[in-house]
């Protein structure tokens, strides 16, 4: 638990809370009944939700190897955004959590097992090609 007692507050100023707070409450609403409905959709092996992730990962990739100004925008997001902490799967917080959540843990599992399945499927490391992508922006 002390991972999460050292972990500073966001500034309300910060950038993402902005970003977040600029949207209304319908938005972010819509945003928590669309995240909910995903996570079920992973819990319950849906086929829709799995291809579906997949779908976003590929169509993401395409984006970034072919619009420079959404490469842009996502390099500039990540800019202003590296000082929060890692919350993503297989951060340390992440491990932590999938020791004592098992439904987090079959998130997390099915999450890295597509990152998998897109990494045979494309021959490289897709979250390093976007890297470099976001580099060369």
């Amino acid at each position: 638990m002390s991972l999460l007692d050292d972990t500073p507050a966001i500034p309300e100023d910060h950038y993402i809370i902005q970003l977040i707070m600029s949207d209304d409450q319908v938005s972010i609403s819509k945003l928590k009944e669309t995240t909910a409905s995903f996570y079920a959709g992973i819990l319950h092996d849906d086929p829709a939700v799995l291809q579906g992730v997949k779908a976003k990962i590929f169509d993401q990739i395409d984006k970034m190897q072919h619009d420079p100004l959404y490469r842009k925008q996502i390099a500039e997001t990540l800019e202003k955004s590296k000082d929060l902490p890692n919350l993503t799967v297989g951060s340390l917080f992440s491990d932590i959590l999938e020791q004592v959540s098992p439904s987090y843990r079959k998130v997390a599992e099915t999450l890295k097992r597509i990152d998998h399945e897109v990494n045979v499927e494309l021959g490289i490391d897709y979250k390093q090609l976007l890297q470099d992508l976001v580099n060369h922006k």
